[in-house]
């Protein structure tokens, strides 16, 4: 996953059977074309009107921003475009062995082996939003980071995708307790301090980077309900 600076991660070892799939993950860059993000990981297995999938969207039909979902058998990732580019790309692990690196303003670290809060870990670095989904039949988690001109634009994502690897740590006592929060309060700070045990113990299987500027998908992802969306797009759960 390339940085706002333009440099690409290195993904380190040799004989990683993993090698090609990591390579076309990590060279995803915000404002690339549909084209050729369709030539480093195919053709989408599905593709939607966003608004489609995102209630809260509205959109002029002709200029409506279209959602792909890319599946391999060790990850998905769910890409949105409009005429300029890519708008924001997530990349969901579905494999305890496909863990690509990923770096933002920093270097997070391989997927699956940071919890949500040693992400934000930089001094300065908070998230802005979050909320978590459970339900009968699977759950989801949205955070927001949007730091604006300091993150070049660029905001992160960092979730818990329904159709994701499960077997990683995931609070449930922090998890019921921000669910808990959501049903009395909408105040995102509440929120946020409510969401501090769950951020603390339990490992996103999902993160993302959109063009935080202002335009369309940033105002969406502004309110993690969208992400949350967005990431049970193409689950039918």
């Amino acid at each position: 996953m390339a940085s706002p600076s333009g440099d690409t991660a290195v993904v380190s070892g040799t004989g990683d059977p993993f090698q090609a799939q990591k390579e076309a993950v990590d060279s995803l860059a915000l404002e690339q074309s549909v084209e050729s993000v369709n030539s480093k990981l195919g053709v989408p297995k599905e593709s939607h009107p966003l608004c489609s999938k995102i209630s809260s969207c509205s959109q002029d039909t002709s200029r409506e921003p279209l959602l792909n979902i890319y599946r391999d058998e060790h990850y998905t990732v769910r890409a949105v475009f409009d005429a300029n580019g890519l708008n924001f790309f997530a990349v969901t692990t579905a494999s305890d062995r496909f863990k690509p690196h990923i770096r933002w303003l920093y270097d997070l670290g391989a997927l699956g082996e940071f919890t949500y809060e040693e992400a934000s870990a930089a001094d300065g670095i908070q998230p802005t939003a979050v909320m978590i989904h459970m339900g009968p039949r699977s759950s989801a988690c949205a955070e927001i980071v949007s730091v604006g001109a300091p993150g070049h634009y660029q905001g992160l994502m960092l979730g818990w995708a329904p159709d994701g690897f499960g077997n990683l740590p995931w609070d449930i006592e922090g998890a019921g307790a921000l669910n808990t929060k959501q049903i009395s309060s909408s105040d995102q700070q509440a929120l946020l301090a409510a969401a501090g045990p769950f951020r603390a113990g339990s490992v996103p299987n999902t993160v993302g980077l959109f063009l935080d500027d202002g335009g369309t998908m940033s105002e969406l992802l502004h309110d993690p309900q969208n992400a949350i969306s967005i990431l049970y797009a193409g689950t039918h759960l």
